[in-house]
C-alpha cells in the first residue's frame, strides 16, 4: 500500500556519537595547540618547553624517525637534553621554529617505521594534553551537548577515539544541567575504582595505593552486563589519559580493569606526573596502524560498541576522519551494521573540508545512502546552530 509512512520512535531512542580528533581540535585556543595525527611534530614544537616532549624529540632523533634530517640547532638541542644540560629559553624557541619547518608526517606512518617509539609517543601525548588541560573554548561543545542530551527517553553512547578528557569532562559537567548524570565508576562501560592524589604525587600501585600517593575513593562493584542501561556511556576503544593499569617491566599491560583518575572534587582529571617504580601506567593504545588489544576491559568496550551500533536509531560522526589505518574499527562497524534488524533512521556527519570520497566511505561503513546523510562540512562549531 502506498501513501505516507509515519515512523514512531521507540520508547527509548538510542543515539550513538562517533567522536574523532576533529572535535577537540575545534575547541583549541591560540597558544594551546591540540595535536592531530597529521600535525604531531608541529604540535610537539608548540609544547617544547615540556621536558617530556624534549626527551621525546631526542628519542625521535636517535631512532632516525624524523621525516627529514635535523639541522644543527636541533642536534645541539638533543645533545643537551641527552646530557641533561641546562637549556636556554631562546634555544628552545629556535628549535621549535626549526621543527615546524620540517616536512610533516602522519604519526602513524612514523611509528610504522619506528615501532619502538610507541611508548614514548604515549608519554608525549599525555604531556601535551596535561599542558592544554581544560583551557579550551567550551562554547560549541556545551551548546551541542545541551541540545542532544535534552532528548528525553534516550540512551546516548559516545564512542570516542580520542585519548584526551575534554569530552569526558564536559559530559560530566553538562549532564546534570539537563537532568542526567554520568559517573566515572561505570560510565566508561567497565567497573572501575576511582583514584586521586595530591598534585605532586600521582603514582599508583594496585597493591599499596597509600604508599604511592593515591587514595582510593570508590569501591569495586559487580561487573555490569551489556544489557544494563545507563542514559550516558562513553566508550574509548583506544584508551584514555585517566585510565591507569598495571604493566609488566616492558610496559605490556596486565589484564586488569583500570583505576580511573579524578580530581579531589570528583571531576575527570589528567595524570601529569608518574612514578614508574610502581609498575602502573596510563593505558592508551598508541596511534599505530594496528590498534587492537586482547585485554578483557577493552573487549568489553568493543562488545558495548557493537550493541550500541546494532540498536542505534541515530548516529553522529563528529570529527572522525575514519582513517584507513583504523581497519579494526571500520570492520567492526560494517560487520555490526549487517546484523541490524531495522534501518538506521538518521546519519549525521560533521567534519571540516572532507572530500566526497570520505563521505562515501562513511556511508558504506554505516550502510546508509550517501544522498540521505546530513552533512556539515565547515567544522564542528559551524554546524551547531543547524544540527
Amino acid at each position: 500500500m502506498g501513501g505516507l509512512q509515519i515512523y514512531n520512535w521507540p520508547v527509548m531512542r538510542r543515539i550513538v556519537y562517533f567522536v574523532g580528533a576533529g572535535l577537540p581540535k575545534a575547541l583549541e585556543r591560540p597558544g594551546n595547540r591540540i595535536p592531530l595525527m597529521a600535525d604531531f611534530l608541529a604540535t610537539m614544537a608548540d609544547h617544547l618547553d615540556n621536558h617530556v616532549v624534549q626527551v621525546g624529540l631526542a628519542d625521535f632523533q636517535r631512532q632516525q624517525a624524523l621525516p627529514w634530517p635535523a639541522g644543527q640547532p636541533i642536534r645541539s638541542f638533543i645533545d643537551k637534553v641527552t646530557g641533561r644540560s641546562t637549556l636556554d629559553p631562546a634555544e628552545v624557541a629556535e628549535v621549535a621554529r626549526q621543527l615546524k619547518r620540517l616536512p610533516e608526517e602522519n604519526i602513524e606512518i612514523l611509528l610504522s617505521g619506528s615501532p619502538e617509539l610507541k611508548t614514548r609517543v604515549s608519554f608525549i601525548v599525555n604531556a601535551i594534553f596535561c599542558d592544554v588541560g581544560f583551557q579550551v573554548d567550551w562554547a560549541c561543545l556545551d551548546k551541542f551537548l545541551k541540545k542532544v542530551l535534552q532528548t528525553r527517553e534516550a540512551k546516548h553512547t559516545f564512542v570516542s577515539f580520542n585519548y584526551d578528557l575534554l569530552l569526558d569532562r564536559r559530559v560530566q559537567e553538562v549532564a546534570p544541567v539537563v537532568g542526567l548524570s554520568w559517573n566515572l565508576e561505570d560510565g566508561y562501560g567497565f567497573q572501575a575504582r576511582l583514584s586521586l592524589g595530591p598534585q605532586d604525587s600521582f603514582a599508583t600501585d594496585s597493591v599499596n595505593q597509600e604508599s604511592a600517593g593515591l587514595e582510593e575513593v570508590g569501591e569495586e562493584r559487580d561487573t555490569v552486563t551489556v544489557e544494563d542501561e545507563a542514559q550516558i556511556t562513553i566508550l574509548k576503544p583506544h584508551g584514555s589519559l585517566n585510565w591507569v593499569v598495571p604493566f609488566l617491566g616492558n610496559y605490556e599491560f596486565e589484564d586488569n580493569s583500570p583505576n580511573v583518575i579524578c580530581a579531589p572534587d570528583g571531576l575527570v582529571a589528567y595524570l601529569p606526573e608518574f612514578d614508574f617504580s610502581f609498575l602502573n601506567g596510563i593505558f592508551m593504545i598508541p596511534p599505530m596502524q594496528t590498534k587492537s588489544s586482547s585485554l578483557t576491559f577493552v573487549r568489553r568496550i568493543l562488545d558495548l560498541e557493537r550493541a550500541a551500533i546494532r540498536d542505534a536509531d541515530e548516529i553522529y560522526v563528529l570529527g572522525w576522519s575514519m582513517p584507513r589505518t583504523d581497519t579494526d574499527q571500520v570492520c567492526l562497524i560494517s560487520d555490526t551494521v549487517r546484523q541490524r534488524w531495522k534501518p538506521l533512521r538518521r546519519l549525521t556527519v560533521v567534519n571540516y573540508g572532507a572530500q566526497v570520497e570520505y563521505l562515501g566511505r562513511i556511508a558504506t561503513a554505516f550502510g546508509f545512502a550517501a544522498s540521505e546523510m546530513q552533512v556539515f562540512n565547515a567544522g564542528f562549531c559551524d554546524s551547531i546552530e543547524i544540527l
